[in-house]
């Protein structure tokens, strides 16, 4: 007849340990998901420091606009890059002067981007939900804008 002995159960004995690597993975995911967030930032903030200090301007060299070239005219988005850059040296009446259009595009680039980065499943589901709405409501505001600007006379006519 043999008795039972009692063995220790491993895994409570290595509990603590167990318990301690655990929290060294989650230390590291929340480290690796901070540092993931942080890139974009700090490559945006390079990118405004380089571009605010720039004493090029964005009007010299060639015509790339592929509607501009075909037409003479400007399209709807043109002033654009020319308006961004100008937020980023802070001048703000030069930007609406570029393009209005640009600063309501910034506005929701700036929250979108910071919704993403705080809550990235709501954003994405919204997103999914939402994106022809925004879309269809950017592209109606960037032709009356254009529209405006054509009447009043602050863009070249097309084919002219």
């Amino acid at each position: 007849m043999t008795t039972a002995t009692a063995t220790p159960d491993v895994r409570k004995l290595d509990q603590p340990r167990g318990l301690r690597k655990q929290l060294q993975a989650m230390r590291k995911q929340v480290h690796a998901v901070r540092k993931h967030r942080a890139v974009p930032a700090m490559t945006l903030a390079g990118v405004c420091a380089v571009a605010a200090f720039s004493e090029a301007g964005a009007d010299d060299g060639q015509v790339l606009c592929p509607y501009r070239l075909a037409t003479g005219g400007w399209c709807p988005a043109c002033g654009c890059t020319r308006a961004l850059g100008a937020v980023i040296r802070g001048d703000l009446a030069g930007s609406v002067a570029y393009n209005p259009w640009s600063m309501l595009l910034l506005a929701q680039a700036t929250v979108i981007t910071s919704w993403i980065f705080a809550a990235p499943e709501a954003a994405k589901a919204w997103w999914k939900k939402h994106n022809g709405q925004v879309l269809a409501i950017n592209l109606a505001v960037a032709a009356i804008i254009w529209a405006v600007r054509l009447i009043w006379g602050v863009v070249p006519l097309p084919f002219t």
